[in-house]
């Protein structure tokens, strides 16, 4: 996964609303989540080490497609375009889901070492171990 990847999903999830009624919310909220998850994506993808910036980046990024996909529901409900058009869309983002999923882990595992280790040198320090 890279920028110019979600560069393109974004802008397919753009032409996507355009079929979306003119003043419908949704499709505004929707485009805005997109530039959401590509924004903080590039943030992520810039940090070469897990650091609490991007656990948080990571965290904003896996909560707004949580909140895109919810509205892919909606939007599937109201008939607004055609399932086998939104539906390939939906699923590239559940990939990025999926991706950062597993970023959100191995962060939080690398969290927990350093965090263990910092603990390790305190306690030899202090005469502990």
């Amino acid at each position: 996964m890279d920028r110019d990847f979600l560069i393109r999903l974004t802008n397919n999830l753009y032409q996507l609303t355009l079929l979306f009624p003119k003043k419908e919310p949704l499709r505004y909220k929707m485009r805005e989540l997109a530039d959401d998850v590509l924004a903080n994506f590039l943030r992520i993808k810039a940090h070469s080490n897990p650091s609490l910036k991007s656990a948080e980046n990571i965290s904003q990024l896996l909560e707004d497609l949580e909140v895109l996909d919810s509205f892919f529901v909606i939007s599937k409900e109201q008939n607004w375009v055609l399932s086998s058009k939104l539906f390939p869309i939906q699923e590239e983002y559940s990939k990025i889901k999926e991706y950062a999923e597993g970023l959100n882990q191995e962060g939080l595992f690398r969290l927990s070492l350093s965090t263990n280790q910092e603990e390790k040198e305190v306690a030899l320090e202090q005469g502990k171990i």
